[in-house]
């Protein structure tokens, strides 16, 4: 997520090419880039913490997300 996220974000168009499906523009490949930046850095940190009580609300809020793309997908 870190390296992907780092592409997108400073080279949007480029990566944006040649590993997403559809075409995306500069500004919506930086926002994207920057979602997967904060997503893979927060992962790493919880990786780093080694402590389940200290990333517990974190974590909470991820299966909470994944939970509701799935009632977006099925819709």
């Amino acid at each position: 997520m870190i390296t992907i996220g780092a592409g997108l974000f400073l080279v949007p168009e480029r990566v944006g090419d040649a590993l997403w499906p559809w075409p995306l523009s500069a500004l919506t490949g930086g926002a994207i880039g920057a979602w997967l930046l904060g997503v893979g850095v927060g992962v790493g940190h919880a990786l780093w913490e080694n402590d389940l009580r200290r990333v517990r609300p974190w974590m909470s809020g991820y299966v909470l997300f994944g939970l509701l793309e799935i009632v977006a997908v099925l819709r």
